[in-house]
C-alpha cells in the first residue's frame, strides 16, 4: 500500500529562475521576482523530460540554476496511505511521514 499514494516521483534540474516567459527562449528574458524570499524555478525532469514551474521559498531552501532535487507528489504524507482528516491534530509531530525524509516540503490542497 505504500507506493500507491505516489502520483509522481522524479529528479528535476533547475534550468532558470524568475523569468517572465519560459516559452520565449530566443528573446531576451527579463528576470522578475515578485516576492523577496520566493523564486520561481523552471525545471526539467530526468526520467520523464517533463517541464515544471515551481515557486520555492529560497530563504528556507536556497537553490540555484543547475541544482537538482528529488520531487515527490503524493496523495498523502503518510506512508501507510492514511488520509488527512482535515482537522487539527496536536500529535501530528509524533507521527512518522514522508516529510521526515525531505529538507523542504509543501503540503496542502
Amino acid at each position: 500500500m505504500e507506493n500507491n499514494c505516489i502520483l509522481l516521483e522524479d529528479i528535476f534540474q533547475v534550468k532558470d529562475l524568475n523569468i517572465d516567459t519560459p516559452e520565449k527562449e530566443t528573446q531576451r528574458q527579463r528576470k522578475k521576482k515578485y516576492f523577496q524570499h520566493v523564486s520561481r524555478l523552471f525545471c526539467e525532469s530526468e526520467l520523464f523530460k517533463m517541464a515544471l514551474i515551481l515557486d520555492v521559498n529560497t530563504q528556507i531552501y536556497p537553490i540555484s540554476i543547475g541544482d537538482k532535487f528529488r520531487f515527490l507528489l503524493c496523495t498523502t504524507l503518510y506512508e501507510d496511505g492514511t488520509s488527512d482528516t482535515g482537522e487539527y491534530d496536536p500529535n501530528i509531530e509524533a507521527k512518522r511521514s514522508r516529510a521526515d525524509q525531505f529538507d523542504y516540503v509543501m503540503y496542502g490542497q
